[in-house]
Parts: C-alpha cells; structure tokens; sequence
C-alpha cells in the first residue's frame, strides 16, 4: 500500500506502517548481485538464498535482509513461510537447480513467481532492451514495481494480491 488521503467529512492521511512482501532471490550469481541493491533502494525486502557458499556471501550482499546457505531442494522448508504479499525470483546457475526451485514456489501462494531461465532468453523482467546483469536487474525490479502497484494484475504477469 502507498500513502494516500481519505477525503469525506475530515481528510485524513493514511500511510501503511510496514512494507508490504518479501523477495526471495534464489541465486546469488552476477544478475542477483545487482539486483538486490536495486530492490533494497525501492523499498523491497530481499531474502538471499543460494547453496554456493560464495554466491551465499553476506559480503557480497551487504543490503539484503538475510543471506541463506542451502539447498535447494528443500530450500522452502527453512525459510519463512512464503505469503500471499510475497515475491519469489529464480535464478539459479543450472536449468535443474531452477526446477526444483520453481515446483516449491509453485506450491506458495506468492504473489509473483519469475524464472530467469537464461540471461540472454529471459521470461522475467520488463522488455526495456539490456541484456548486461546490472539492465537485466532493472527490468526484473521495474516488473517487481509494477506488480507491488497493481499495474500488472491485467495483463496476468502478477498472479494473486
């Protein structure tokens, strides 16, 4: 929710007072490292999971929440329970790591599911035209924008909330 004014009898101002989902990034590679400073910078809470000790570096990813060393094959079952308010974003190295990933978060409720699948045939982020790991990040935060503003919802591209 965004701040805004209630107008009738009084006016009010309402602004929510917590930050609505969480991030699930699943894959600290070179697109990942470049997309949490950018969703930390608008306002989105990322949680970090990789199951390579050095991509699941709290030094490499000083702005994210938390930083998780697992694997992935039951990932899901030591994390916080993943919400309806929730996002989850898979990018892992290899095409089986990202299957796996993906048949647990199919299982959430989360209110976006996105898979990278490859950098240069990727199915997430807007068509914005980059294809380095730092434009790859922003077309995939921009599209995250977009669903937590309801300006996806009509285009089936942001899935519950």
């Amino acid at each position: 929710s965004r701040p805004r004014l209630i107008k009738g009898d009084m006016t009010l101002y309402a602004e929510p007072l917590s930050r609505p989902g969480t991030v699930y990034l699943f894959g600290g590679g070179h697109v990942g490292r470049a997309l949490v400073p950018i969703l930390a910078m608008v306002d989105f809470r990322v949680v970090v999971c990789d199951q390579r000790p050095a991509a699941a570096s709290r030094e490499a990813l000083p702005q994210a929440a938390e930083v998780y060393c697992l694997p992935y094959e039951d990932a899901f079952a030591h994390l916080p329970p993943v919400t309806a308010e929730d996002y989850v974003v898979i990018m892992t190295p290899g095409h089986e790591a990202d299957f796996e990933v993906l048949r647990q978060a199919l299982a959430t409720p989360a209110r976006y599911i996105g898979c990278i699948g490859s950098r240069r045939k990727s199915p997430i982020g807007l068509p914005i035209g980059g294809d380095t790991p730092a434009e790859i990040a922003v077309s995939i935060a921009a599209q995250l924008i977009a669903c937590r503003s309801d300006r996806l919802e009509e285009r089936g591209n942001c899935h519950g909330g």
